[in-house]
């Protein structure tokens, strides 16, 4: 009996240490990636005008064609739509559909908000944006998108495309 409370107690432990190292990787991950992606949305917003097809930021893992994260302004300037990838697009329209995101990454991205139907196009969310704070929680809920829904870690490059805002100045990433 003794001998189990001991195996118990090493378990219990090493959940409690590996726990917290996730909150942590999430931390450090958004960390590393949120300026340049709030700044981006901040210029695209400042910049794009009505009808301009490339008012848009996506955030993706090079190599992965499903795994991504975007959002586009829509007409109405304070308006974006942000979609996570839900495998939708991966084949041809006449092609059966073979990708599907695990449920548990489903499950994630439904608790940031995203509406999960996807029998249609991808999961997404509508946001109003305007401020630079509203820029900075976008960045966050994209980041924290792509780390629970699709396994993101701050190991793992990503790439930002954003046509009207391809580089950034005013920060840099901290690791």
């Amino acid at each position: 009996m003794v001998g189990l409370f001991w195996i118990a107690a090493a378990i219990w432990l090493i959940m409690s240490a590996i726990v917290p190292a996730c909150a942590d990787d999430l931390q450090k991950f958004v960390r590393m990636h949120h300026c340049p992606i709030a700044e981006r949305l901040e210029i695209i917003h400042r910049v794009s005008r009505a009808g301009d097809m490339n008012r848009f930021i996506a955030v993706n893992l090079p190599g992965f064609n499903q795994s991504y994260v975007q959002c586009l302004f829509l007409d109405d300037d304070g308006q974006l739509v942000c979609e996570a990838a839900s495998g939708y697009y991966a084949h041809g329209e006449d092609e059966p559909r073979t990708r599907f995101l695990p449920a548990a990454s489903i499950a994630a991205l439904s608790d940031l908000g995203f509406a999960t139907d996807h029998s249609e196009g991808n999961y997404y969310l509508m946001v109003t944006a305007v401020e630079r704070q509203d820029f900075a929680e976008v960045a966050e809920l994209l980041l924290s998108a792509l780390y629970s829904g699709y396994g993101v870690r701050p190991w793992i490059a990503v790439e930002i495309v954003a046509p009207l805002a391809p580089e950034v100045s005013q920060c840099t990433p901290v690791g």
